[in-house]
């Protein structure tokens, strides 16, 4: 399914879409999991595709949530309070799926150094 079908999907029957993504997460399509996440145009669409790959939890998963989290982790020089609103909500589920996915709790307060923190102990962890 193309991610202009699934954008139009979660708009119209968001319930079919998170399924479309929950089998997806079940064949363990972790690379079209991330594509999504990083891609799609529907925030609720993004936010789904990470929680599935928190819940895969494989260390192909967590890289791909590392990497993401990475790419967010940095505030925005350009945007409105909705934008940077958005990019708080998408920052905080990647913390939380990278969480469950490496079996860890997610580190209580979210400044950007507590952010770096976690991800380097989840790189450092065996």
């Amino acid at each position: 399914m193309r991610l202009e079908e699934l954008e139009e999907m979660m708009t119209e029957e968001p319930a079919q879409a998170e399924a479309a993504i929950a089998e997806l997460a079940a064949a363990g399509h972790v690379d079209q999991l991330a594509q999504i996440a990083k891609s799609a145009r529907v925030q609720d669409l993004q936010l789904e595709a990470i929680e599935q790959l928190g819940k895969i939890g494989s260390a192909e998963a967590s890289a791909a949530l590392v990497e993401m989290l990475e790419a967010v982790k940095a505030p925005l020089a350009i945007g409105g309070t909705e934008q940077r609103m958005d990019r708080a909500a998408v920052q905080a589920r990647l913390v939380r799926a990278l969480a469950r996915a490496r079996g860890t709790n997610p580190p209580a307060v979210r400044s950007q150094r507590d952010i770096e923190e976690f991800i380097e102990s989840i790189r450092n962890a065996p």
